[in-house]
């Protein structure tokens, strides 16, 4: 009696078996199934195509830094060279150079350092400490940049640093960046508060695209003299973007009034750098 009534039981279980193998597992009823999950909203989906074509172009290998030491100016200067482990073919890739403040080579720019060569730029931070008068300051600057590029080029396997190369700079930095615009063949050069020039005659050279970032309260650039030098520079078809914040003055990118601020000026410069330049991608 109790051995039939048992059959009876599987047997009920058997068709209960059958219909949910042909009945609901079609619907992605099945356990751990995907397929019954909702589907992003069209909004969500836009905003993660937006999302990725804003995110900075990802490195793939490991970042490594060297301690650059080389001379210039008649001294032996230390610098740093960072990068990633991988290869490097000529010509695929941007240099990037960053020019220090009056901080130096220290940790704040050591990790903006980090972040750029997380995006594939190979990163050079020359030392730029301690240079001579303004008459002779331009021709040092570039002295000195030059021989932290050629360093450089010796410690990373196939890597010419002498072509495809754009500059940051920040606070006199700033101003060495627009040096180097003057001086240079660039990419581009980025602006970070430094002082700049008028006059037509000295901006001659210039024939890369220019990023400035700039607080209002910065006591060291007036409005007046950044209008000033658009129009100049727009007068001799140099490309000019300046992008001023509120309520922010001098060095507001490493102590700024609202970090939000910073972090859009961030986003403003890494957009930028994606715009007109290379990031390595091997």
């Amino acid at each position: 009696m109790f051995r039939n009534r048992d059959l009876r039981t599987r047997g009920a279980v058997s068709l209960l078996m059958l219909v949910w193998l042909f009945v609901l597992l079609p619907y992605g009823c099945a356990p751990g199934s995907q397929q019954g999950q909702d589907a992003p909203s069209p909004e969500k989906q836009q905003q993660q195509v937006g999302d990725a074509d804003r995110a900075p172009h990802p490195g793939t290998g490991v970042t490594l830094t060297h301690k650059l030491e080389y001379e210039a100016n008649g001294s032996i200067r230390t610098g740093q060279l960072l990068y990633q482990d991988r290869n490097y073919p000529e010509g695929s890739f941007t240099v990037l150079i960053l020019l220090h403040d009056e901080f130096g080579v220290d940790d704040w720019l050591y990790s903006r350092a980090e972040e750029y060569t997380e995006m594939g730029y190979v990163v050079v931070c020359p030392n730029l400490s301690g240079l001579g008068g303004h008459e002779a300051r331009d021709r040092q600057v570039l002295d000195n940049i030059e021989a932290a590029l050629v360093a450089s080029s010796t410690v990373i396997p196939g890597c010419d640093t002498s072509t495809d190369r754009a500059v940051i700079g920040w606070d006199i930095g700033g101003t060495y960046a627009l040096t180097c615009a003057r001086y240079m063949d660039l990419r581009g050069a980025v602006i970070c508060y430094g002082q700049l020039i008028t006059n037509a005659e000295g901006l001659l050279g210039v024939r890369e695209p220019l990023l400035g970032i700039y607080g209002m309260d910065d006591p060291n650039t007036s409005m007046d003299t950044l209008e000033e030098f658009r129009e100049t520079l727009a007068r001799m078809g140099g490309q000019y973007k300046a992008i001023v914040w509120r309520d922010e003055g001098r060095l507001f990118l490493r102590h700024p009034r609202d970090p939000a601020r910073a972090r859009d000026a961030e986003f403003e410069i890494t957009s930028w750098l994606h715009k007109y330049c290379t990031p390595n991608q091997g």
